[in-house]
């Protein structure tokens, strides 16, 4: 069963390096460790209060007015409303919220709370995350001493889920950045925040694994994950908190929790602290989060499809974007890159954050095997875009490997939002529990490819499929939204 996941408003966890068993420490020294670690970085623990305004929207047949209408479908999926008799059908997940009326007309004010960690106390910045104070009216920063600020939110970044607000006043307390590379799985950390409103909320655990992604506890367009993941108890109301190490330092920023409750089941995630600094810094400095680009799909190799591309690591490289630095450069769909700048690549974790982190207009050099052959390619990073029923008039063939396809028409380009210059064959129809099914082949995704040979149409997707090892399967290079990845079929 699908885990539900649920966001927590935090705060910033200070990283340090884990004492260990072997240190021969006995729990009187763990006990201090980490009552040393709460004493020092409580005061830097803030606690978020937000309120942002929802109009009501135009009324529907039945006279009933949606409460969310013009509201971010994010914050839509992520609260819930708690509204006296509330029409069927209007529950969310979430934050509590009060009629109230306004200028403008009748609407809700949603009140909603997190944490956050305070990291420079002479300039009053604070992390915590963008979930926290996204499309918020005003936000209100409680400290441990009982003084409660006015913030102001200076930049804030979906794609990591970070966030950098600032307050003015006095006497502040801060707490230092640690390093979240140097962790290792089984350190030790703390992580201090508000869960359901408890400021000061001191709990305990050890780093569980590093590195994680994938793990759809963000959704779109939150899209940059390499999360820290901790057992450290984390519960609604820690997001943006700080999760810290033995010395007090800051390793991470409470993200997201995992599970079916809603609650704490030792699955926590949190945006590492080294991304964490790089996202504050560009903030602060130039008022906006810049990133390297490449233009082209990545995939990791899987034993499949190492098999047909007889290499044993390396990211394989799909559709390039026209005009994009990939393309320019020369790289081609099916190429393997190897490494960059004589570093060795073996993911495509590794190879995102490599790029992430270029700053555009640098070049580097491309390690890249084609067909059997090494190769370097230089490349000039570029920088990375912000975000942003068809009628079927061709032949559509039935094939083996459980799909239909049909030629692709401007008809059909529209429909599914298809690119200028995308060349393939539409899928048409999918078989269920045929092999392209279990490979989530859908009706709309594009194949570019078939046995790294493209295909125009569907007499070439004929010719090419005729020509398979029916040994070895099917390798197709099929494009779904604005993802590409190459798909073996047996």
């Amino acid at each position: 069963m699908r885990m539900l996941l649920t966001f927590a408003l935090l705060v910033p966890l200070l990283w340090t390096p884990a004492l260990r068993a072997e240190d021969g420490i006995d729990k009187a020294e763990w006990s201090g460790a980490i009552r040393r670690v709460a004493k020092s970085a409580s005061p830097a623990v803030v606690s978020i209060s937000t309120a942002r305004t929802v109009r009501m929207g135009v009324a529907p047949k039945d006279g009933l007015r949606d409460p969310l209408e013009g509201f971010p479908e994010e914050l839509k999926r992520r609260f819930r409303l708690r509204i006296p008799n509330l029409p069927k059908g209007w529950e969310g997940e979430g934050e509590e919220w009060r009629h109230e009326e306004h200028e403008e007309g009748e609407g809700f004010e949603a009140h909603g709370q997190g944490s956050g960690v305070i990291v420079d106390a002479q300039k009053g910045i604070i992390l915590t995350n963008h979930h926290v104070v996204d499309s918020v009216r005003t936000v209100k920063v409680h400290l441990q001493d009982g003084r409660v600020l006015d913030g102001t939110v200076v930049g804030s970044d979906p794609k990591s889920d970070i966030a950098v607000v600032r307050i003015a006043s006095e006497n502040l307390k801060a707490a230092g950045i640690g390093d979240s590379d140097a962790m290792e799985t089984g350190d030790w950390v703390v992580a201090i925040g508000a869960p359901f409103g408890l400021d000061q909320t001191v709990t305990a655990g050890i780093v569980s694994a590093k590195g994680r992604i994938n793990v759809n506890v963000i959704h779109s367009p939150y899209a940059e994950q390499d999360f820290l993941q901790t057992d450290a108890a984390i519960n609604p109301g820690n997001s943006g908190g700080p999760l810290l190490n033995l010395k007090g330092e800051v390793i991470g920023i409470n993200t997201a929790i995992a599970g079916n409750s809603g609650g704490n089941l030792g699955v926590g995630f949190a945006v590492p602290s080294k991304l964490a600094r790089r996202v504050m810094e560009q903030i602060l400095e130039k008022g906006r989060v810049v990133r390297g680009w490449l233009g082209v799909a990545i995939q990791d190799l899987t034993p499949e499809l190492a098999e047909q591309f007889g290499a044993k690591e390396g990211v394989i490289l799909g559709r390039t974007m026209p005009g994009s630095p990939a393309e320019k450069a020369g790289l081609k769909a099916g190429d393997l890159l190897v490494g960059i700048g004589g570093e060795r690549i073996g993911d495509v974790k590794t190879l995102r954050r490599r790029i992430m982190d270029a700053a555009p207009g640098r070049s580097l050099d491309f390690l890249v095997q084609r067909d059997g052959k090494e190769l370097t390619l230089p490349v000039t990073v570029g920088e990375q875009p912000g975000d942003e029923a068809p009628v079927v008039t061709a032949e559509v063939t039935k094939g083996p490997l459980g799909l239909s396809v049909q030629d692709l028409t401007p008809e059909l380009a529209e429909t599914f939002e298809l690119e200028p210059g995308d060349s393939g064959v539409v899928v048409a129809k999918v078989i269920p529990n045929s092999a392209a099914a279990e490979k989530g082949i859908r009706p709309g995704d594009l194949i570019l490819s078939v046995n790294r040979k493209g295909v125009a149409s569907v007499k070439e997707f004929e010719e090419a499929l005729a020509q398979r090892d029916t040994g070895k399967g099917v390798l197709l290079l099929v494009k779904s939204g604005k993802d590409t990845a190459w798909v073996v079929l047996k």
